[in-house]
Protein backbone atom coordinates (compact mmCIF):
# COMPACT_ATOMS: atom_id res chain seq x y z
CA UNK A 1 0.00 0.00 0.00
CA UNK A 2 2.56 2.42 0.73
CA UNK A 3 4.06 2.59 -3.21
CA UNK A 4 0.71 3.13 -4.42
CA UNK A 5 0.15 5.70 -2.43
CA UNK A 6 3.98 7.22 -3.16
CA UNK A 7 3.55 6.80 -7.18
CA UNK A 8 -0.46 8.29 -7.12
CA UNK A 9 1.47 11.29 -5.24
CA UNK A 10 4.36 11.86 -8.04
CA UNK A 11 1.81 11.23 -11.06
CA UNK A 12 -0.54 13.88 -9.63
CA UNK A 13 2.18 16.33 -8.73
CA UNK A 14 4.43 15.98 -11.76
CA UNK A 15 1.56 16.37 -14.42
CA UNK A 16 -0.18 19.65 -12.93
CA UNK A 17 -1.90 19.98 -9.44
CA UNK A 18 -3.50 16.17 -10.16
CA UNK A 19 -5.21 16.64 -13.38
CA UNK A 20 -3.59 13.41 -14.37
CA UNK A 21 -4.32 10.60 -12.40
CA UNK A 22 -4.53 7.70 -14.54
CA UNK A 23 -6.09 4.18 -15.47
CA UNK A 24 -6.23 2.02 -18.38
CA UNK A 25 -8.36 2.54 -20.98
CA UNK A 26 -9.18 -0.18 -24.24
CA UNK A 27 -7.45 2.08 -27.08
CA UNK A 28 -4.05 0.76 -29.01
CA UNK A 29 -1.58 3.22 -29.57
CA UNK A 30 0.97 3.38 -32.67
CA UNK A 31 4.24 3.25 -31.45
CA UNK A 32 6.55 6.49 -31.17
CA UNK A 33 10.43 6.81 -31.54
CA UNK A 34 13.20 9.59 -31.16
CA UNK A 35 16.78 9.13 -33.00
CA UNK A 36 19.50 10.41 -31.40
CA UNK A 37 21.17 11.02 -34.88
CA UNK A 38 22.20 14.74 -34.92
CA UNK A 39 21.47 16.58 -38.48
CA UNK A 40 23.94 18.05 -40.42
CA UNK A 41 24.81 21.21 -40.39
CA UNK A 42 22.58 22.12 -37.21
CA UNK A 43 24.31 24.73 -35.38
CA UNK A 44 21.51 26.36 -32.61
CA UNK A 45 22.67 25.03 -29.01
CA UNK A 46 21.14 28.10 -27.16
CA UNK A 47 17.31 27.94 -27.38
CA UNK A 48 15.62 30.78 -25.79
CA UNK A 49 12.68 30.63 -23.31
CA UNK A 50 9.66 30.60 -26.17
CA UNK A 51 6.89 33.86 -26.35
CA UNK A 52 3.30 32.56 -26.26
CA UNK A 53 -0.07 34.29 -27.33
CA UNK A 54 -3.43 33.93 -26.49
CA UNK A 55 -5.11 31.08 -27.83
CA UNK A 56 -2.58 28.68 -28.59
CA UNK A 57 -3.22 25.01 -27.82
CA UNK A 58 -1.53 22.00 -27.22
CA UNK A 59 -3.05 18.72 -27.06
CA UNK A 60 -1.83 15.97 -25.68
CA UNK A 61 -1.92 12.00 -24.60
CA UNK A 62 -0.91 10.24 -21.75
CA UNK A 63 0.18 6.34 -22.61
CA UNK A 64 0.97 3.29 -20.31
CA UNK A 65 3.68 2.03 -21.15
CA UNK A 66 3.05 -1.07 -19.24
CA UNK A 67 -0.20 -1.88 -21.58
CA UNK A 68 0.41 0.08 -24.25
CA UNK A 69 -2.81 1.75 -23.73
CA UNK A 70 -3.87 5.49 -24.06
CA UNK A 71 -5.19 6.26 -20.62
CA UNK A 72 -6.19 9.95 -20.77
CA UNK A 73 -6.43 12.89 -23.80
CA UNK A 74 -6.27 16.81 -22.42
CA UNK A 75 -5.97 20.01 -23.88
CA UNK A 76 -4.02 23.00 -22.71
CA UNK A 77 -5.25 26.42 -23.48
CA UNK A 78 -2.91 29.60 -23.11
CA UNK A 79 -5.25 32.55 -21.83
CA UNK A 80 -3.46 35.32 -20.91
CA UNK A 81 -0.37 36.43 -19.28
CA UNK A 82 0.20 37.04 -15.68
CA UNK A 83 3.45 38.50 -15.19
CA UNK A 84 6.18 35.72 -15.77
CA UNK A 85 3.35 32.99 -15.57
CA UNK A 86 0.23 32.25 -18.06
CA UNK A 87 -3.26 31.40 -17.01
CA UNK A 88 -3.91 28.21 -18.89
CA UNK A 89 -7.70 26.22 -18.87
CA UNK A 90 -6.67 22.39 -18.64
CA UNK A 91 -9.61 20.56 -20.51
CA UNK A 92 -10.12 16.64 -19.77
CA UNK A 93 -10.98 15.18 -23.40
CA UNK A 94 -11.08 11.75 -22.66
CA UNK A 95 -10.35 9.75 -20.04
CA UNK A 96 -11.21 6.35 -18.19
CA UNK A 97 -12.46 7.58 -15.40
CA UNK A 98 -15.92 8.86 -16.21
CA UNK A 99 -16.16 11.40 -13.11
CA UNK A 100 -12.80 13.71 -14.52
CA UNK A 101 -14.31 13.45 -18.52
CA UNK A 102 -15.44 17.06 -19.24
CA UNK A 103 -13.42 18.56 -16.19
CA UNK A 104 -11.93 22.00 -16.72
CA UNK A 105 -9.45 24.09 -14.38
CA UNK A 106 -7.61 26.88 -14.41
CA UNK A 107 -3.60 27.13 -13.21
CA UNK A 108 -0.59 29.01 -13.70
CA UNK A 109 2.00 28.52 -16.05
CA UNK A 110 5.95 29.29 -15.76
CA UNK A 111 7.43 30.34 -18.99
CA UNK A 112 10.80 29.74 -17.38
CA UNK A 113 10.61 26.24 -16.32
CA UNK A 114 7.50 24.97 -18.11
CA UNK A 115 6.20 23.99 -14.79
CA UNK A 116 2.78 24.50 -13.21
CA UNK A 117 2.48 26.37 -9.88
CA UNK A 118 1.09 24.05 -6.96
CA UNK A 119 -0.05 26.08 -3.63
CA UNK A 120 0.52 22.37 -1.71
CA UNK A 121 4.34 22.18 -3.32
CA UNK A 122 7.74 23.38 -1.33
CA UNK A 123 10.34 24.05 -3.54
CA UNK A 124 9.93 24.24 -7.56
CA UNK A 125 9.42 21.46 -9.98
CA UNK A 126 11.43 22.14 -13.22
CA UNK A 127 11.08 20.07 -16.18
CA UNK A 128 13.37 22.80 -18.06
CA UNK A 129 15.28 25.91 -17.32
CA UNK A 130 15.92 28.43 -20.08
CA UNK A 131 18.17 29.40 -21.90
CA UNK A 132 18.63 25.54 -23.15
CA UNK A 133 22.17 24.57 -24.21
CA UNK A 134 23.54 21.68 -25.10
CA UNK A 135 25.13 20.07 -21.66
CA UNK A 136 23.51 22.41 -19.09
CA UNK A 137 22.44 20.93 -15.70
CA UNK A 138 20.78 21.55 -12.86
CA UNK A 139 19.75 20.85 -9.47
CA UNK A 140 16.01 21.19 -7.94
CA UNK A 141 14.68 19.71 -4.97
CA UNK A 142 10.91 19.81 -3.81
CA UNK A 143 8.46 18.50 -1.19
CA UNK A 144 5.11 18.43 -0.18
CA UNK A 145 4.80 18.80 3.50
CA UNK A 146 1.39 17.06 4.07
CA UNK A 147 2.47 14.02 2.20
CA UNK A 148 5.72 13.60 4.10
CA UNK A 149 7.05 13.44 0.20
CA UNK A 150 10.56 14.69 -0.68
CA UNK A 151 12.17 14.71 -4.35
CA UNK A 152 15.37 15.40 -5.27
CA UNK A 153 16.58 15.55 -8.69
CA UNK A 154 19.62 16.82 -11.85
CA UNK A 155 18.41 17.57 -15.03
CA UNK A 156 20.81 17.52 -17.99
CA UNK A 157 21.04 18.40 -21.22
CA UNK A 158 21.61 15.64 -23.60
CA UNK A 159 21.33 17.02 -26.92
CA UNK A 160 19.29 16.76 -30.05
CA UNK A 161 16.68 14.43 -31.50
CA UNK A 162 14.03 13.84 -34.29
CA UNK A 163 11.16 12.73 -32.35
CA UNK A 164 8.18 11.64 -33.78
CA UNK A 165 4.59 11.66 -32.03
CA UNK A 166 1.12 11.78 -33.43
CA UNK A 167 0.87 15.92 -34.35
CA UNK A 168 4.19 15.18 -36.37
CA UNK A 169 7.75 14.75 -36.57
CA UNK A 170 9.97 17.74 -34.96
CA UNK A 171 13.77 18.18 -33.97
CA UNK A 172 13.55 18.34 -30.00
CA UNK A 173 16.12 18.96 -27.61
CA UNK A 174 16.07 15.60 -25.32
CA UNK A 175 16.35 16.45 -21.27
CA UNK A 176 16.79 14.02 -18.93
CA UNK A 177 16.01 13.80 -15.25
CA UNK A 178 17.20 11.24 -12.67
CA UNK A 179 16.76 11.38 -8.84
CA UNK A 180 15.10 9.94 -5.77
CA UNK A 181 12.69 10.22 -3.39
CA UNK A 182 11.82 9.41 -0.10
CA UNK A 183 7.71 8.97 1.11
CA UNK A 184 6.13 8.54 4.93
CA UNK A 185 3.22 7.51 6.43
CA UNK A 186 2.28 6.79 9.40
CA UNK A 187 2.88 3.52 10.01
CA UNK A 188 6.18 3.47 6.87
CA UNK A 189 9.02 5.06 5.04
CA UNK A 190 10.79 4.12 1.96
CA UNK A 191 12.73 5.61 -1.00
CA UNK A 192 12.60 4.69 -4.98
CA UNK A 193 14.14 6.28 -7.96
CA UNK A 194 12.61 8.66 -10.36
CA UNK A 195 14.07 8.67 -14.05
CA UNK A 196 12.17 11.20 -16.63
CA UNK A 197 13.18 12.21 -20.21
CA UNK A 198 11.83 15.10 -21.72
CA UNK A 199 12.18 16.34 -25.78
CA UNK A 200 11.40 20.09 -26.10
CA UNK A 201 10.63 21.18 -29.66
CA UNK A 202 11.61 24.93 -30.11
CA UNK A 203 8.89 24.76 -33.66
CA UNK A 204 6.09 23.61 -31.34
CA UNK A 205 6.85 26.02 -28.29
CA UNK A 206 6.29 23.41 -25.88
CA UNK A 207 7.62 19.39 -24.71
CA UNK A 208 6.58 17.49 -27.67
CA UNK A 209 7.35 14.44 -25.74
CA UNK A 210 7.82 12.83 -22.16
CA UNK A 211 8.93 9.85 -20.57
CA UNK A 212 8.45 8.90 -17.14
CA UNK A 213 9.21 6.32 -14.68
CA UNK A 214 9.90 5.37 -11.01
CA UNK A 215 10.47 2.50 -8.24
CA UNK A 216 8.49 1.29 -5.71
CA UNK A 217 10.49 0.98 -1.96
CA UNK A 218 11.53 -2.45 -3.26
CA UNK A 219 13.52 -0.99 -6.16
CA UNK A 220 11.43 -2.70 -8.55
CA UNK A 221 9.62 -0.41 -11.74
CA UNK A 222 5.72 0.70 -10.60
CA UNK A 223 4.90 3.27 -12.50
CA UNK A 224 5.84 4.10 -16.56
CA UNK A 225 4.13 6.22 -19.25
CA UNK A 226 4.39 8.92 -21.93
CA UNK A 227 2.65 11.66 -22.60
CA UNK A 228 2.62 12.53 -26.41
CA UNK A 229 1.63 16.06 -28.54
CA UNK A 230 -1.62 15.34 -30.27
CA UNK A 231 -2.50 18.66 -31.68
CA UNK A 232 -0.68 21.94 -31.67
CA UNK A 233 -2.99 25.40 -32.58
CA UNK A 234 -0.23 28.33 -32.45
Amino acid sequence: MQNIICVGILISLLSGCGLLETSPMQITTSDTDSSSDRVAGETQDRIEAPVFNAGQKWTYRRVDLWKNRETERFRQDFILPDNKLWVVRWNILNSDNQQRMGSVTGELFDTKFHSFADASLSGQYQPLSFPLSHGKTWHFKYSIPSKQLSVTQTATVEGWDTVNVPAGTFRAMRVKHEGNYSARTNDWSWMGRISETYWYSPEAHRIVKREYQDTNGEGEIWDQWRDELVEIEL
